[in-house]
């Protein structure tokens, strides 16, 4: 999943601080998040990616990376003349599938929930860029 804080799982402490900080910027722009998924592919290659403060997991990685960029989806819908808009990012929970190696604690019903939840939000909601966790409570990503 793609919890920011996963960073902090790191070898590197503070080069993950200074991630996290980046990630969460509420200025990120789409460039400088196509920088960081860079640097992380290059390091991850390199097996350098822990000492520059990355997680062990390119699933999280890219996890992180997708919700930093609904974040800026959701800035930039903001900014548009259509009001309703949304971009919100949701966590299924550990679902049992092919991926999890049918491992999960969670039918793919019930992991559905979540997104569900968010896709039948009603007209005009305030829950915009929000990151949504498994049982459709709202959770602070950063």
């Amino acid at each position: 999943f793609g919890f920011l804080r996963l960073l902090e799982r790191s070898s590197n402490k503070d080069k993950a601080l200074e991630k996290i900080k980046t990630f969460s910027s509420e200025s990120l722009t789409n460039d400088e998040l196509d920088g960081l998924m860079r640097e992380f592919e290059e390091a991850a290659i390199a097996g350098n990616h822990g000492d520059l403060g990355w997680h062990n997991s390119t699933y999280s990685v890219s996890k992180i990376g997708l919700s930093a960029l609904t974040r800026i989806q959701q800035r930039q819908f903001s900014q548009d003349d259509r009001k309703d808009l949304v971009a919100s990012h949701v966590h299924p929970g550990w679902v049992t599938t092919d991926m999890s190696s049918n491992t999960g604690n969670f039918s793919v019903d019930r992991g559905a929930q979540s997104a569900l939840y968010a896709a039948l939000l009603p007209p005009n909601t305030e829950i915009k860029g929000a990151y949504i966790w498994h049982d459709c409570q709202l959770v602070d990503w950063v």
